[in-house]
């Protein structure tokens, strides 16, 4: 309604005055053809309208203001309402409703107007709403219109219907130099603290130069915009306006208003000239640094176009849609605009397209500076010691690349006519220490010159600056320290000055490395590789005991149960692994019925019998399996004497894994000794398991061994570094189980997964301050607790990530853990359907031939040259397409879903491709969705021409979108496909670039836009055009994406049910909803069933039985054209006849022509072509539903006289409309068409359908504009019919979005039919998205003359009339179904003592259908009386 506004706005733009009647203001027709306005005048010598109708006369009336004058002829009142012919209807009782307004002036001039509004239902006869507006001028300009309002409604105070007070509204107007600019509209808030009006939304309006109102804009964004005839005056030309309206006054007249997409045509008894619209889709490609090519799409009636750089005009009387602009500077950013133009005049601009040319050479980097730099010998360079240069020329010839400093080396051989000029600029590593500078300059052919700076800051390194002179360490007493020379050092290697030393460890060597000074690092590098640093891993320098428990004895060990149990450590053999060591916390078991605990709680040791030699180094280690009890435990313990004992650490499953596999655990036993305050020595080890309640704990494969860090035996590197002067510190560790390990173990890291996030934990490291995360190289956080979580990541995605343990003395050995993320829980099921690589060829295979029985031809006929060829290419395999192939890809016939379709293709340089998709794929009847031309502009009528790096396509509407394109590229094009929404959208990518958006259109309509065919996805046809036609496809794939769409379509009611008295007629109203996935397209009908074949038949025609006066008729086309012509049958048309029948031929009549002056056979159907027949089912759209059969008569059997096909099989005619057609090819000059001369003929739309191609019919009487009556097509239908007709759906066809419903009359018909019976039929709908039909049971039930008699004595209905409740007293009674007056069904009851409640129901005659548990139905009339 909103919108609709500034459409009355638009409707009633200037009010121009008094005029002469010659020129004036006959209609405003709209996009919308129920909101079209037409204006009757009293006559045509007469300004005064009369009449103002709305909408279009369907043939039973429409919307119309009637227009009274008084004396002066001021306009006094309206009336608006539903008219017709004999005007509104105020009389009847019910149904009527209708508008009056009367208007008030004061001298002339509209002071206040009334609106009345009537409807009889509230208030017979009188007006139940009335608003008075009142108008307030300054001068002759009205600024404010108020309004108060009273409506006959609930008035809660006196708790009764009466007239009440409405909220007022108020709208001012501003002006301008007398002009209109702008009117705010306000309503009122009474619910507000301060009641008073508030701003609804305001409206302003702009104008030209010339005085024209170009624009309304609401408030919320709204605009709509006006296009004037400028060769008329605004003055000259009457437009009626009411009395009320405040309207922008403009010079000229109005041609067009629009808002959004609905567009307002002013109609005039003159032709208007409008300047034409401004150009839309206005693009700028950057060809050159000279050079830029705009692109536009076509405006219609323009005449040519100017073309604007800012606000200079560079062209004009353009007339392509295209224009290069030349001249330009290179580096420099425009901003174009082109108008259109024609004898109305200049459109306003188009859309900006802005972009910036060329460089002339474009250089990267366009300065190299190598930095600090070493001469004097070869050394290792971090950075390396040359530096990559490219020159882009654009096409520009390059002369020579050289550089004035022999300091700085170019290669020997630079390729000069490469695209892309790539070079390294290195330099010389003995030339001169000091600061060297230089200049790169490339001279192009034309003398044109361009230079790089090059810098570089050389020296000559001294010990210990470099990897090359690096300083040996000598250890005193282990120790080596070194303070370098802060002045000699530079950043080589670790971001800061560094040093460098080198040193040989042998086996079970380590150095702990300690530097001072400001923000001070190192790191370690082993000989031959200096780009990774090297960490210490763990060695076992020794093994002191390791036991696997499988000799089965314990003989090393003592055991000491201190439980109340028998059960104690003991060995329990494990079929798979030998033995292990157990002990029991918990054991109980079933003996017969009772539940008998063996073990309730542990308290035990094992010790081992020897004492060992225990050290910093010294480490248990153990697997321990506790069978999911993550809270089981035991405690390492130490002893001297047997009887004290001290505990050291707890063994448990410290990660919470829950597990039920062995775990691997450690206990630094030496590390642990000296934190209890022991000293190192021999001490026995004790394992002891002292729990309650818990179960099983198991240890395998216990040892003790003596480890360290070290480094494997080599020469390495120490790099130190500090941003201030810093001194060097390294000691020698040398292992011999004695010395202290300061660097922590590795942790034992496990990742966990959700959605988009991995959870990292790890069991605490002896001697960890913290501890790293990475993720590859990169460092993600140093945390102290054991969890990390990583967030914020891809669903469905491996991710590895380690740690390391850290302490004051370094960073353990890092562990790796790995995780997926979970899929996404809201990301749609995505289904292959289809994939093609090729890569299962031979080269040379035909694609179709030796493929899948996806491919075929466009004549099905496989292996021959319209069959493209597999072709091997860089190592890979592609389908090879040049012209003469045909190639079809079938994609299943998708009717509703959600798809991607995506492919490679590449197009050797000045070639050009072809293809297009199919909404139907069947030869000259295939239904095209989409073209699309690479390298070539296609404009849908004449040849496509050649344009390099340039593509049209057709989707949806001729010459949708420019696609660029590029020769010798692989390029990817994806069409994402909604057949639910029926929207699709087409992307692409050039190499090297991201994808991008070309365009999105309507997936149903055909590829040209002009008619809906479906939203089937069909086929994909691979088609080289013409000679220069070659292009290589690869990787093709359609993919469903959320899975298989649900089709399904509900009812409001199990059965539609009609009961009515003999020749009557009567209409019940079901709904249908849409309850699926997806838009249905729907066909529906009433089905009668089948009847039994016999020998009878009939012949079905549209076409007279005297042919006498038969005419043929050719299409005038330069080469042989196939169509197809048809007949449509609508069930009404056979209802009484043929119903049920079954159509088992067709047909055709085909003359021989002959010359009358030469006697020479005229040209006919085109040689060696056959004439095909076919049946199709209803449609949609005007399109023909699917083939219910097929015959073809082949060439060599066609005749000059009637052609017949019998069909294989027949098709019964239960109650849909059909159509009967042949597709023929006529020859050049040829005429094939035959029509029965009937120029009194009324079948045009029915029996003289054709068409050229795909897509709906059209009637031949139209388009010739001439009536020779219908085609000589007959139908044979052979059976005994059934009786039908008798109901038939006021909606045939639709289409209903997701969730929408409809409502569908079911027309009944008694006449013809018996008194007393039951008429069975079953409504159906057919949809395009699902090979099943939907069903929905029908009858109809004509009342008998003694069928109270008959009741009586069977069932006893009282009291009868009733005001309320009737009982229905009988035997077996199954249910009761209670139908009105006019046979529509009011309710079904079924109850056990049969009372029906009428209580609810109006006062009137009532059917009751009493029907029995054997199905026996019978009616009783009961009258409702309050």
């Amino acid at each position: 309604m909103k919108k609709l506004l500034l459409f009355v706005i638009a409707c009633t733009l200037g009010l121009f005055g008094t005029v002469n009647a010659q020129n004036r203001l006959v209609s405003v027709t709209q996009t919308n053809e129920g909101n079209n306005i037409t204006y009757v005048y009293e006559s045509e010598s007469s300004n005064k309208v009369v009449e103002i109708r709305k909408g279009v006369d369907q043939g039973y009336g429409q919307y119309t203001t009637f227009l009274n004058y008084d004396a002066n002829g001021l306009l006094s009142s309206t009336d608006y309402g539903w008219a017709d012919a004999n005007g509104i209807d105020k009389d009847c009782s019910s149904s009527c409703e209708w508008t009056t307004v009367e208007y008030t002036y004061t001298d002339g001039k509209l002071t206040s107007y009334t609106v009345k509004e009537f409807e009889n239902w509230t208030l017979y006869q009188e007006a139940c709403d009335i608003t008075v507006y009142t108008l307030t001028y300054e001068g002759n300009n009205v600024v404010e219109i108020t309004s108060t309002r009273e409506y006959y409604g609930y008035d809660f105070d006196s708790n009764s219907n009466k007239f009440v007070a409405g909220a007022p509204t108020k709208t001012t107007y501003t002006y301008e130099d007398g002009k209109l600019v702008g009117a705010e509209y306000f309503w009122y808030d009474q619910w507000a603290a301060t009641p008073g009006f508030s701003t609804d939304y305001t409206v302003t309006y702009a104008y030209d130069a010339a005085g024209n109102c170009v624009s309304a804009t609401k408030s919320n964004g709204e605009v709509t915009s006006y296009i004037y005839d400028v060769t008329k005056l605004a003055t000259d030309v009457y437009c009626f306006a009411y009395p009320q309206d405040v309207n922008p006054v403009s010079t000229n007249v109005i041609a067009t208003a629009t808002t959004g997409d609905v567009v307002s045509t002013y109609n005039y008894n003159f032709a208007t000239v409008a300047a034409p619209i401004a150009p839309a889709g206005l693009t700028a490609e950057v060809l050159s640094d000279t050079e830029v090519k705009l692109a536009w799409n076509a405006v219609e009636d323009a005449t040519s176009y100017n073309v604007y750089n800012g606000t200079e005009k560079v062209a004009e009387n353009v007339t392509e849609t295209t224009y290069t602009v030349t001249g330009l500077t290179a580096a420099t950013e425009y901003t174009f605009t082109v108008t259109a133009v024609n004898e109305g005049g200049e459109s306003a601009a188009s859309n900006e397209a802005t972009t910036t040319t060329l460089k002339a050479v474009e250089i990267a980097p366009e300065a190299v500076a190598f930095g600090e730099v070493t001469v004097g010998g070869e050394y290792w360079s971090k950075v390396g010691t040359t530096r990559d240069v490219r020159v882009s020329t654009f096409g520009k010839e390059v002369k020579s690349i050289t550089v004035d400093n022999e300091f700085f080396v170019l290669p020997a051989n630079i390729d000069l006519t490469a695209e892309m000029i790539q070079f390294a600029v290195g330099y010389n590593n003995n030339g001169a220490a000091g600061e060297q500078e230089g200049t790169i300059t490339i001279t192009l052919a034309n003398d044109a010159t361009y230079t790089i700076p090059v810098t570089a800051t050389a020296y000559a390194p001294v010990t210990p600056d470099v990897f090359e002179l690096a300083q040996e360490i000598t250890f005193t007493e282990g120790v080596y320290t070194n303070t370098p020379d802060f002045a000699t050092l530079h950043d080589n290697y670790l971001g800061a000055p560094d040093a460098v030393y080198t040193f040989t460890l042998e086996d079970n060597e380590a150095v702990e490395v300690t530097v001072t000074g400001e923000n001070a690092k190192h790191a370690i590098y082993a000989e031959g590789d200096f780009t990774t640093s090297l960490q210490r891993t763990e060695k076992i320098l020794s093994t002191t005991f390791s036991y696997d428990f499988n000799d089965g004895s314990l003989d090393d060990f003592i055991v000491v149960d201190n439980d109340e149990y028998e059960y104690t450590w003991e060995l329990e053999e494990d079929d798979a692994d030998g033995y292990e060591l157990v002990s029991y916390s918990f054991l109980a078991d079933y003996e017969g019925s009772e539940y008998k605990i063996y073990v309730q709680e542990a308290d035990e040791r094992i010790i081992t019998k020897e004492a060992y030699a225990l050290t910093q180094n010294s480490v248990l280690a153990m697997d321990i399996n506790i069978d999911g009890k993550a809270w089981e435990e035991i405690f390492v313990e130490v002893t001297t004497d047997g009887e004290n004992f001290t505990e050291l650490a707890k063994v448990t499953d410290d990660e919470n894994t829950y597990s039920y596999d062995w775990l691997a655990k450690k206990v630094n036993i030496g590390a642990k000794l000296a934190e209890a305050g022991l000293e190192f020595g021999e001490y026995q080890i004790a394992l002891r398991h002292k729990f309650n309640g818990g179960g099983r704990f198991a240890v395998d494969n216990l040892s003790l061994t003596e480890r360290g860090l070290v480094y494997p035996a080599g020469k390495y590197f120490l790099v130190a570094a500090a941003e201030t002067a810093f001194s060097v510190e390294v000691k020698s560790v040398v292992y011999t189980g004695t010395e202290a390990i300061d660097v922590p173990a590795a942790p034992a890291v496990e990742a966990t997964a959700n959605a988009n996030a991995i959870v990292l934990t790890w069991a605490a490291v002896e001697t960890a301050t913290s501890y790293n995360v990475y993720q590859g190289e990169e460092k993600l956080a140093n945390v102290t607790e054991l969890t990390y979580t990583v967030e914020g990541l891809e669903f469905d995605t491996e991710y590895c990530f380690t740690v390391t343990a850290v302490n004051e003395n370094g960073e353990s050995k890092a562990t790796e853990a790995c995780a997926t993320t979970e899929k996404d829980p809201d990301a749609p099921i995505v289904e292959v359907l289809l994939f093609e690589d090729f890569e299962s060829y031979e080269a040379g295979n035909k694609i179709a031939k030796d493929g899948g029985a996806h491919w075929t031809t466009w004549s099905k006929q496989v292996g021959g040259a319209t069959d493209g060829v597999v072709a091997e290419k860089d190592g890979n395999k592609y389908g090879y397409l040049t012209h003469g192939v045909d190639q079809v890809l079938l994609l299943g016939g998708y009717q509703s879903g959600v798809f991607d379709l995506e492919f490679d293709m590449y197009i050797p340089a000045e070639k050009v491709a072809y293809y297009n998709l199919l909404h139907e794929f069947n030869g000259s009847n295939s239904q095209w969705a989409m073209q699309a031309y690479l390298h070539l502009t296609d404009d849908g009528q004449s040849n496509p021409q050649y344009a390099q790096g340039h593509g049209t396509l057709h989707a949806g509407s001729n010459s949708t979108a420019d696609v660029p394109c590029v020769h010798d590229g692989w390029m990817h094009f994806r069409v994402h496909i909604d057949a639910n929404t029926d929207k699709a959208e087409y992307f692409y990518t050039l190499p090297g670039q991201e994808e991008q958006k070309a365009c999105e259109w309507t997936w149903s309509l055909e590829s040209f836009g002009g008619s809906t065919v479906g939203r089937k996805l069909d086929a994909m046809n691979f088609y080289p055009l013409n000679e220069n036609s070659e292009y290589y496809i690869d990787n093709i794939s359609l993919t469903r994406i959320g899975g298989e769409t649900e089709i399904a379509l509900e009812f409001d009611t199990e059965k539609v049910e009609g009961s009515m008295d003999v020749d009557d007629m009567g209409t019940v109203e079901f709904v249908v909803e849409n309850t699926g996935e997806s838009i249905v397209d729907y066909t529906a009908w009433v089905d009668y069933g089948e009847g039994a074949m016999s020998e009878s038949y009939e012949l079905v025609t549209y076409s007279l039985e005297d042919l006498a006066n038969a005419t043929v008729y050719g299409w005038t086309a330069d080469k042989p054209l196939t169509f197809e012509i048809a007949a449509l049958y609508p069930s009404s048309s056979y209802a009484n006849s043929l119903m049920g029948t079954y159509l088992t031929e067709v047909t055709y009549l085909l003359p021989e022509l002959i010359n009358p002056e030469t006697q020479e056979v005229l040209p006919s159907i085109e040689p060696g072509t056959g004439l095909t027949f076919r049946v199709y089912a209803q449609g949609i759209n005007g399109v023909p539903g699917a083939v219910l059969a097929e015959k073809v008569i082949p060439a060599e059997e066609v005749v000059f006289d009637w052609n017949v096909a019998t069909f294989d099989e027949p098709v019964a005619l239960t109650g849909f409309d059909f159509y009967i057609a042949v597709e023929m090819t006529q020859a050049l000059e040829g005429s094939t068409m035959t029509l029965d001369g009937n120029d009194k003929a009324t079948t045009a739309g029915f029996g003289d359908l054709f068409r050229q191609s795909s897509g709906a019919y059209l009637s031949f009487t139209e388009v010739a504009k001439v009536n020779k009556g219908s085609w000589t097509l007959v139908a044979v239908c052979e059976g005994e019919p059934v009786l039908g007709g008798w109901a038939e759906l006021d909606k045939k066809s639709g289409s209903l979005a997701i969730g929408a419903s409809q409502k569908v009359n079911v027309e009944f018909s008694t006449f013809g039919l018996e008194k007393g019976k039951t008429y069975d039929a079953k409504i159906v709908f057919a949809t395009t998205a699902s090979e099943e039909n939907i069903e929905l049971p029908l009858s109809l039930h004509v009342w008998g003359e003694d069928v109270e008699e008959i009741l009586s004595n069977t069932y006893s209905i009282y009291p009868n009339p009733t005001t309320a409740q009737v009982t229905v007293e009988g035997e077996n009674i199954n249910y009761i179904a209670v139908y009105n007056s006019v046979g529509q069904l009011v309710k079904v009851v079924k109850t056990s003592n049969h009372v029906v409640d009428m209580s609810a129901n109006e006062n009137g005659v009532y059917f009751f259908n009493i029907v029995d548990n054997a199905g026996q139905s019978s009616v009783q009339r009961v009258v409702v009386a309050k």
